[in-house]
């Protein structure tokens, strides 16, 4: 189950430390590039989800140990509805959620990079 957070959360959260990289004008108006970034200390896979406002899988992307990223993707500001970051948990290898932004005001037309730094 994935925490719902807030922009301003960033970027000490529950167990992680996570940076945003908010570039404007990055991509055209009508779109949000969305990037995952893993840190050098971080070793674990992560990946970053999104959904559309249906709640229906819109695109993902992941890093891990030997391919750090940038990885990324581009979606339509109007069909986002909540992007989730996840990591891999130790005894099962597989994503879980851990966080959830479901406000994107003030995003469109920008590449927002997560950098995973610490988990």
């Amino acid at each position: 189950m994935s925490d719902p957070i807030a922009w301003s959360d960033f970027p000490e959260l529950t167990e992680d430390h996570i940076t945003i990289e908010l570039d404007r004008g990055w991509v055209p108006a009508g779109y949000i590039q969305l990037q995952l970034v893993l840190g050098r200390k971080v070793s674990w896979g992560k990946e970053l989800f999104a959904w559309d406002v249906s709640g229906r899988y819109l695109e993902s992307c992941r890093v891990f140990d030997r391919d750090r990223g940038p990885r990324g993707f581009t979606v339509k500001t109007s069909q986002l509805g909540e992007i989730q970051l996840a990591k891999a948990l130790p005894l099962d290898g597989g994503p879980v959620a851990f966080y959830a932004l479901t406000d994107f005001a003030g995003k469109d037309g920008a590449r927002i990079t997560f950098i995973w730094n610490r988990d």
